[in-house]
């Protein structure tokens, strides 16, 4: 298989969302992110806007890897604003420093959790991670391993690894033959005893569309509700 370009922003155009319940069976938002290129760093940016008024902001900055190698991460911020645009909580971690907090306002209250990481170069947050998934189906890889950030409620980084079905699936929130993965923690020879107390991430990607992610069934942030994002078609002069 060829092996993705150094630039990201180049290989991930602009996705729209659709954000669902749960069960898949109503709307409550709408996301769009995007990649764009800054002097030798990527930027992502996600924003996601919800119908009772809450509103996600996530960035993200990448430094891209040449040839096949994948890009690392520098920064990353994911902000959740209540409906009044007040501050529920504020996940980040600088991975050049180390550095990691974890924030949250209760009753206009703010409990701040920070930590100093050793952050493995192969770690990734939020979107990012989905997108270096992506970068390694381009690669032909099955067994796709990487640690993951993330606020539970303080600052962890953990292992993880994608875990990539065999067989092609239909699935009724988008068309095509698509393949299923399952994102996960992987504690190793402790997953038998660990794994039903983690959070499962479920993803769609379209293997005739560059592996691209159409959509994906996860919480929002940890112990929040649990959402599915559903790709929006693109119309249909750019199919």
């Amino acid at each position: 298989m060829a092996s993705p370009s150094n630039q990201v922003a180049s290989d991930f155009p602009a996705t729209d969302l659709n954000i669902f319940s749960a069960d898949g069976k109503r709307i409550i938002g709408h996301g769009r992110y995007t990649i764009s290129r800054s002097d030798d760093t990527e930027l992502l940016r996600g924003e996601s806007d919800y119908l009772d008024g809450e509103h996600d902001l996530e960035l993200e900055s990448l430094k891209f890897g040449t040839g096949a190698q994948a890009p690392t991460l520098l920064n990353y911020e994911h902000s959740f604003f209540s409906p009044d645009q007040t501050l529920q909580r504020v996940s980040s971690l600088d991975a050049r420093k180390g550095t990691a907090s974890c924030k949250t306002y209760v009753n206009g209250q703010l409990q701040d959790r920070q930590a100093n990481l050793d952050v493995p170069g192969d770690t990734y947050a939020g979107a990012t991670q989905m997108m270096f998934v992506v970068i390694r189906l381009r690669q032909g890889a099955d067994n796709i391993e990487f640690h993951s950030f993330n606020c539970m409620p303080g600052p962890r980084i953990i292992a993880a690894q994608a875990l990539v079905q065999a067989s092609r699936v239909k699935w009724g929130m988008h068309s095509g033959q698509l393949v299923q993965l399952v994102i996960q923690p992987n504690f190793g020879w402790l997953d038998f005893l660990l794994a039903p107390f983690t959070s499962k991430m479920r993803a769609w990607v379209d293997p005739d569309d560059s592996w691209n992610y159409v959509g994906g069934l996860y919480d929002r942030f940890y112990k929040g509700p649990r959402i599915l994002a559903v790709r929006a078609s693109p119309p249909a002069d750019q199919r």
